[in-house]
């Protein structure tokens, strides 16, 4: 093949791709100069941004550079565009001469996130082009090229974290281009950080990514495990993998970093995604990110007091060497950190070593592996221990032994403190200029939250139930105020709540509370929730005020909702359940007690199934014990979230047993409540099986008419091979089926003296072929082995299943999917970050406060985060 000045540069352009995997990146030759012994022709036939039909003929006399790809890819596509744009600019005068072609592999969401404007951003001269499903796919195998969508949920230690759909295709692996974003080096123990990067993002819909270097100069293996950074909800590791020629971007645990070597987080390699991003990274900006390493603390990173500001600290004097006393009380503090649960993980636990000459870091990440992980071990020179243990007022003595060898005389001095730093004299003032409004940053999240939050609705609905006399009580607005602020930093012990308001300055200018102001007592709450709260339904209330803001700011579209359910571990141990003919409420009845009495005959509880359970819980009757997730069983409670898809904003929320026909009958409850409170009738629901029953179906179709994104609860499938009911097609006027060999399947084959209706028991209507048919088809093997005739039973709801069907085969059905997966983020973010996996409050109301109070958090979160602050001016 014969190829022109340009043609030369363009292929050294793209060299590698085709080297390396043949056919993601193309140069297509359509200059009037024949190719001889072309080995393909590749064409396409797809819409650009105006909707014109474009073919290679449009482009007859230019050479087309076609690339595949999708625009959500963080890594392999915009690296690849960014050298494609490099390419252009090197051409100087003959980049005229060339098309570069985007195609899309993921036309649905490229044309909804706009496609041009993501082109454009790497260089004019990129055309976007994105079909419909069956044209994308007739480009691609044209060009040879494969890929597929898929969508993934992948388990991160127990719990479900929702991932992008993964788009597999054969990707060039191109040079990165060059940085939109850097930062200096930074060195901590043997780890150095360098050339940190991040390409500059088209909005905030779609994924950001994150390439650095790390060199570790230590003698012990460490590993990148996470990064976190305020530019993002949900940063990951992920790891483009190339297998057979297909790219593919798996999580990543960790990122190892040997020792004595590096590794680098680059385009086509490990790489951190930014997802959910919660600013635009333009270029030339910089913004923080926080990484987390294995055994930092062991490797030999320097840690000061100042570096424990904030957080309580548990600091042990004692060295590995010591027979008794260092293991048994590190025994003893790995079993307190096990009983305080997950605050533990707030907590420096330190062990600090008095014999620094035997004790190095990797003899300490040895020793300490043997108790609880959240104990870190610390050493350095002698001048540094002895005045660090100076400052805690402990002692120790080096004692020598008859046999040469020594050993350590010390005091532990375990010591306990919630705010350490270097100790100081005080010197007071006679007075001071302070202000808490000049304390909080201006971007700090509930400076956000705060524009959103309007109370004025508390004082006139609790006004009938406070007395005209006697003492003021407490402030409601100051209540509910507190407890945002709890569920926002996932604080749910109440007592814990109070502490942190009257410690932290940014609770308390959100509470309204200056310096002197005096917090509430933690049970004031109680009293308030169990009586006033919940007789005036204020959490529903405030709920729907912020709701009605979300509506208010454009956030609620209003034509696709989505529905799902998830489990919550009720505060119920599993080993006091007891059988449920043995449970009696017995003479002094507690408030959850009460509350089951009450929920008996209600749909999202007791009479949900006419299955009566076997166990029940003493402190918790009302919650079911249920394995459903798989591991196991646990006493638990479902909150039901109804979703609107355009910017995950939850318009309702309902707690119900964990049972499928309670949290079919509440989706249903929840459509009703949101039309006639807020006027938001949905054109299309979108949710899993479990809501593809025919009843609901049926519902939603035929008196709410609402095009149901579900699939099917379907059981029509026959396990020996046979026909299913849905190769036989219905004939509504005939009210008859036709099988596969053209025979008819009736009601009644002769005329009844009184009419029947034809429906059985279980509500549905069967329909039989004649013996005489059956017994001479050539198709009976395959239609009815195991009986003389072939009967139909056809669902009462059998026209709305079959519309579900046909709603399932189409491209907005494939959107639908994906888009649900907003539904499960949220759950997600209820349990990792405002921390409700597990009830704090008994009994069915219980749960319904709590779940009101987290979904009115994420409502105002979302709001803080898509709705930017207007900057004062001075």
């Amino acid at each position: 093949m014969r190829l022109t000045t340009l043609q030369k540069f363009l292929w050294a352009a793209v060299a590698v791709a085709l080297v390396a995997m043949g056919a993601a990146f193309l140069l297509v030759d359509r200059s009037p100069e024949p190719i001889a012994q072309a080995a393909f022709r590749p064409t396409f036939s797809l819409p650009d941004a105006g909707g014109r039909l474009r073919t290679p003929a449009d482009f007859e006399g230019k050479h087309l550079l076609v690339f595949f790809g999708f625009t959500n890819c963080p890594d392999i596509c915009p690296t690849t565009l960014a050298e494609v744009a490099q390419v252009m600019d090197d051409l100087g005068d003959q980049a005229g001469e060339v098309q570069p072609l985007f195609i899309s592999i993921d036309p649905e969401r490229d044309r909804e996130m706009g496609l041009p404007e993501y082109t454009e951003a790497f260089h004019p001269s990129i055309l976007g082009l994105a079909g419909d499903a069956a044209q994308t796919r007739a480009a691609a195998e044209s060009f040879r090229i494969y890929y597929e969508l898929e969508a993934n949920l992948e388990a991160l230690d127990g719990q479900i974290v929702t991932h992008m759909k993964r788009i597999f295709t054969t990707l060039a692996l191109i040079a990165a281009a060059g940085p939109a974003l850097a930062c200096e080096t930074v060195t901590t123990g043997p780890l150095e950080v360098s050339q940190a990067w991040s390409r500059a993002s088209i909005g905030t819909a779609r994924p950001g990514v994150v390439y650095l270097t790390i060199r570790n100069s230590g003698t012990a293996d460490d590993a990148l495990m996470s990064i976190t950074t305020p530019a993002a909800d949900m940063p990951m590791l992920h790891q483009t993998v190339m297998t057979d020629g297909i790219a593919s971007m798996p999580h990543a645990m960790e990122v190892p970093v040997p020792a004595g070597g590096q590794v680098a987080l680059e385009p086509g390699g490990y790489h951190a995604m930014l997802m959910d991003l919660t600013q635009v990274l333009e270029e030339g900006e910089t913004f923080p990110v926080t990484l987390t390493f294995r055994d930092a603390d062991q490797s030999g990173d320097t840690v000061r007091p100042q570096d424990w500001l904030g957080r309580p600290t548990m600091a042990f004097f004692g060295f590995t060497w010591c027979p008794d006393i260092c293991p048994t009380t590190l025994s003893d503090i790995s079993n307190w950190l096990d009983e305080i649960g997950p605050d533990a993980d707030r907590m420096n636990t330190v062990l600090i070593s008095v014999d620094p000459e035997r004790d190095t870091p990797e003899v300490l990440g040895d020793y300490l592996s043997n108790f609880d992980p959240r104990i870190d071990g610390l050493t350095g020179p002698l001048p540094q221990i002895e005045q660090a243990v100076a400052g805690f007022r402990a002692s120790f003595i080096k004692v020598p032994q008859d046999d040469g060898d020594y050993t350590m005389d010390h005091t532990a001095g375990r010591e306990v403190t919630a705010m350490m730093g270097p100790r100081q004299v005080s010197q007071g003032q006679l007075f001071y200029e302070f202000s808490l409004e000049t304390m909080v940053p201006s971007d700090h999240l509930l400076r956000a939250m705060d524009r959103f939050v309007d109370l004025s609705c508390v004082r006139s609905l609790l006004a009938p139930t406070y007395s005209s006399t006697g003492r003021p009580s407490v402030d409601p607005e100051l209540m509910i105020r507190m407890l945002l602020v709890g569920y926002c930093y996932g604080i749910r012990s109440e007592r814990r709540l109070c502490e942190e308001v009257g410690l932290n300055l940014a609770y308390r200018w959100f509470c309204r509370l200056d310096l002197t102001d005096a917090v509430p007592d933690h049970s004031t709450f109680s009293k308030n929730r169990h009586g006033r709260f919940r007789d005036c339904d204020l959490l529903r209330q405030v709920f729907e005020a912020v709701l009605t803001r979300c509506i208010t700011e454009g956030l609620v579209g209003g034509r696709q909702f989505g529905a799902d359910a998830s489990l919550i571990k009720a505060d119920a141990s599993r080993y006091s359940k007891i059988r449920a003919e043995d449970w009696s409420a017995g003479d002094t009845v507690t408030r959850a007690t009460q509350e089951y009495l009450d929920t008996l005959d209600d749909t999202a509880f007791g009479a949900s199934t006419s299955v009566q359970p076997k166990t029940l819980s003493p402190t918790d009757p009302a919650a079911r014990f249920t394995g459903a997730n798989g591991d196991r069983p646990f006493f638990a409670y479902s909150t039901n979230y109804l979703v609107d898809l355009k910017h995950a904003i939850i318009v309702d929320v309902e707690a119900t047993a964990p049972i499928r026909q309670a949290e079919v009958a509440c989706v249903r409850e929840m459509i009703v409540r949101t039309e006639e409170t807020f006027g938001l009738h949905p054109d299309t629901l979108v949710a899993d099986t479990a809501y593809g029953a025919g009843d609901m179906l049926g519902w939603l179709v035929d008196e709410q008419e609402i095009e149901p994104h579900i699939p099917v609860f379907d059981k029509t499938e026959r396990g020996d091979g046979a026909f299913p009911a849905t190769a036989f097609a219905f004939d509504h006027a005939a009210n008859e089926y036709t099988c596969p060999g053209g025979k008819k399947l009736k009601k009644y084959w002769r005329e009844m003296r009184k009419p029947r209706s034809g429906v059985c028991k279980d509500g549905t209507t069967r329909y039989y072929a004649s013996k005489h048919d059956c017994s001479v088809c050539p198709l009976k093997p395959q239609c009815t082995p195991g009986a003389a005739v072939r009967k139909i039973a056809r669902h009462p709801h059998e026209d709305a299943r079959e519309r579900a069907r046909q709603l399932a085969k189409t491209d907005a059905y494939v959107a639908s999917s994906y888009a649900r997966k907003k539904v499960e983020m949220l759950f997600a973010h209820l349990k990792r970050i405002i921390r409700l996996d597990r009830l704090r409050l008994r009994g069915p109301n219980g749960a319904k406060d709590e779940f009101h109070l987290a979904a009115t958090v994420q409502n105002l979160r979302k709001l803080a985060k898509l709705i930017p602050m207007t900057p004062k001016i001075a």
